[in-house]
């Protein structure tokens, strides 16, 4: 399946197929050195400044339907969005992120972890392994293709489960996008995918 980047500037529309644009969150304080998984923290002032310039950047789509995670730092970036396209949110808790367990909010650097390779169909204790974002989120793609809208959806998500959603949306099992690496979020960016086929 074919995708390409959201454009940054000068925006030229010559693709006629809707797009889904999956939105990793703005960046918190936390996100870069500790496993925050579920923990509900808000946007730093960077992360308030990447959801405005997603905002602007995204404005330039014929967006249709914005669905969020339910986390704060999600829905504070999808907020300008839905207030520019004057949109509301749906949020969906299929979006959440990655439910670390007992490694929530320990330290990266004293914890090496190697989700793909460690837990991939092994739970982490207390929590779940990759396999488990993956079957939460297939439901999500049935609805939007039982739900075609005229125009583009904005997806606003997390790291782990917007990955596992690029590998569902470009029509891979399970194994295979559990190997892909070519899509790795950076907090506040947006991936444009075209349209999943049935």
């Amino acid at each position: 399946m074919a995708c390409r980047r959201s454009p940054s500037g000068g925006h030229l529309r010559w693709l006629a197929m809707p797009l889904i644009h999956l939105i990793r969150h703005g960046e918190t304080d936390g996100n870069r050195n500790h496993y925050v998984g579920r923990k509900d923290l808000w946007l730093n002032t960077k992360g308030q400044s990447q959801a405005i310039s997603l905002a602007e950047t995204l404005a330039a789509f014929p967006i249709a339907r914005i669905i969020s995670s339910p986390l704060q730092r999600a829905l504070q970036t999808a907020q300008p969005l839905a207030r520019r396209l004057r949109l509301t949110i749906e949020p969906n808790p299929a979006l959440i992120e990655f439910d670390f367990g007992q490694l929530q909010d320990l330290p990266k650097a004293d914890y090496a972890l190697d989700l793909r390779k460690q837990h991939g169909l092994v739970r982490v204790p207390g929590g779940e392994c990759l396999q488990d974002v993956w079957k939460r989120l297939q439901p999500l793609r049935s609805d939007l293709l039982a739900r075609p809208v005229d125009g583009d959806v904005a997806l606003v998500g997390h790291y782990w489960s917007n990955r596992m959603l690029f590998g569902l949306l470009s029509g891979m099992p399970f194994e295979q996008a559990l190997g892909v690496c070519s899509y790795k979020p950076d907090t506040g960016t947006s991936f444009a995918i075209h349209w999943p086929e049935g």
